[in-house]
């Protein structure tokens, strides 16, 4: 049995290295999905805020508004873009960072249980 749990401990630790290196993956991933997101909803306050004023437009600043507008909502259209061609990978670098992590649990437990196992055994042996 300690053959066993040798190779049960190798293949754990290589398990948590994959682990890591996907965890990290999908940390780098999620920074990159909150910054667009934090930039589309700084893009939305700013259009919300364009017409947020009590006064009354003249036709100058009714063009200006207009012309900002036309100018933020292209930008939300090109992040939202941006945001949409990266939700694919993201959920990859998800899919992938859980499927190690779980791999993780599963060698763990088996150990856990190989353990229990061989200390069941020495008990009956006493």
């Amino acid at each position: 049995m300690t053959k066993q749990m040798k190779a049960l401990t190798g293949l754990e630790q290589v398990a948590r290295l994959r682990s890591d290196i996907e965890m990290k993956k999908f940390s780098i991933f999620r920074a990159k999905v909150v910054a667009v997101q934090a930039r589309l909803s700084q893009l939305q306050d700013q259009l919300r805020g364009y017409y947020d004023v009590p006064a009354a437009f003249s036709l100058d600043e009714a063009r200006l508004t207009n012309a900002l507008t036309v100018e933020t909502l292209q930008s939300i259209a090109r992040e939202e873009a941006h945001l949409q061609r990266m939700l694919p990978a993201f959920e990859m670098a998800r899919a992938a960072a859980t499927k190690e992590f779980g791999r993780v649990q599963v060698l763990r437990q088996l150990g856990e249980d190989l353990d229990h196992q061989r200390d069941l055994i020495a008990r009956r042996r006493m």
